[in-house]
């Protein structure tokens, strides 16, 4: 699912910078999930998140 999120939100910039706020609150909370993959995930995409806040 993250991935997928990922996906759309470069496809989607300008949607991605009006809900920023929004979306790492709720992408908050997989901080501490048990599984090592869905973190790294996370990880992955609020990289992704944040260089789409720099262009």
């Amino acid at each position: 699912a993250l991935m997928g999120l990922r996906d759309l939100s470069l496809h989607h910039l300008g949607e991605l910078k009006l809900h920023t706020a929004v979306i790492v609150e709720t992408l908050s909370l997989l901080i501490s999930d048990p599984d090592k993959g869905v973190r790294e995930m996370l990880h992955s995409f609020l990289l992704t998140i944040f260089r789409g806040l720099k262009e």
